[in-house]
């Protein structure tokens, strides 16, 4: 008798912990209708110089969101304007593709202090060190390869790959009309950091 009250308590116990660690999520009502959700989508911060205006020589680079890159056209969104750059006459572009510089030694520490924490587990520390290990190598390794990656310059990089970031990487159609873009707010600064 005693043993089966045993056995429901615990068994209520591990349907209580399931349940408290169940995760609910209030579905947002005010989501756009899909034509709208397309032109939310953001492009990342570039900063454009044309062939005239050559870094240092104190004349103002095109700069703000990449919308679309054409065939022989950048699109770049400076403040209001939707401004066009023929790609002939540009001297060098950055494009800014995170919005924080990665430092892979950190995501290193993380994985290694969230290791380190399993020590509090007890006998559980054979499950979840492993765990930490093999999950966390894989994300720290995520972020090296982001950070190997970094922002993109061209000419050392293509058109094509800058444009991946853009608000519209399939390039600016005709379909589109130019007129009713806005700016994104999401993509209003560049990122901060030391050149």
């Amino acid at each position: 008798m005693q043993s089966s009250r045993n056995f429901a308590r615990a068994s209520w116990i591990i349907v209580l912990l399931t349940w408290a660690g169940c995760a609910t999520t209030d579905f947002p009502r005010n989501l756009p209708e899909a034509e709208e959700a397309v032109a939310l989508t953001g492009g990342r911060w570039v900063v454009v110089y044309p062939e005239h205006a050559v870094p240092g020589d104190g004349q103002l680079p095109l700069e703000g969101e990449l919308i679309a890159i054409d065939r022989d056209t950048l699109f770049v969104f400076t403040g209001s304007d939707l401004q066009a750059c023929a790609c002939s006459d540009v001297a060098s572009a950055t494009l800014y593709v995170t919005d924080y510089p990665m430092d892979p030694s950190l995501a290193s520490t993380w994985v290694l202090l969230g290791t380190l924490s399993t020590l509090s587990h007890g006998i559980l520390l054979a499950a979840s060190a492993p765990v930490w290990l093999i999950f966390g190598s894989i994300a720290a390794s995520g972020v090296v390869h982001d950070a190997d990656q970094g922002d993109l310059r061209w000419p050392e990089d293509s058109w094509e790959a800058l444009g991946a970031f853009a608000r519209f990487p399939q390039g600016l159609g005709e379909e589109i009309d130019r007129s009713s873009l806005r700016p994104v707010a999401t993509s209003t600064r560049p990122p901060k950091r030391d050149q």
